[in-house]
């Protein structure tokens, strides 16, 4: 699959159901196996970041409606995104290291489970293994996670649906 820097991308994930849109965001980076993009929210704020597998893209659409329609939110709100840049070409483990460095919150999802597997703080990353504190949705620990690291096929990293968790996760801790 070619991407192309600086353009707002539709993706989706599901062949069986076209309708099955996961993120929208732009480019930001990919070695052999996976992408990063910067994600953007429905009201043209920065999203987060996603990290994903391209093999699992089944579907990318740029310069669409709904693209259209972004762009001038982000205009409108002069939305500025963070410059990632990654260095190495391992991008899986380079992005999994920032999210552990800046402890952002992450929702893991292996092997194409269609839903998050692992939801917390990445506690430490080896070349086998990736281990998290888990949360709950009211904020609390709730002991760790871990799975295979060869297992991972998408990661997010501070979505809007998941910074309120880490909020709560941090008024908790006080």
């Amino acid at each position: 699959m070619e991407f192309k820097k600086n353009l707002l991308y539709e993706i989706y994930l599901n062949d069986n159901d076209s309708s099955d849109l996961i993120d929208i965001g732009f480019f930001i980076a990919q070695d052999d196996e996976y992408a990063v993009f910067q994600c953007v929210s429905h009201d043209g704020l920065a999203g987060g970041f996603l990290l994903i597998k391209i093999e699992t893209i089944w579907n990318l659409q740029s310069n669409t409606v709904t693209c259209q329609g972004l762009q001038k939110l982000i205009k409108y709100h002069k939305t500025t995104f963070e410059n990632l840049s990654f260095k190495t070409k391992n991008l899986k483990k380079e992005f999994l290291t920032l999210a552990k460095d800046t402890r952002g919150i992450v929702g893991i999802e292996l092997r194409d489970s269609d839903s998050i597997d692992l939801f917390g703080f990445i506690e430490s990353i080896s070349d086998d293994y990736v281990t998290t504190l888990e949360i709950t949705t009211d904020g609390y620990p709730d002991g760790n996670g871990q799975c295979r690291f060869f297992e991972i096929t998408k990661v997010s990293m501070n979505a809007n649906k998941h910074r309120k968790y880490k909020l709560l996760f941090e008024i908790n801790s006080k």
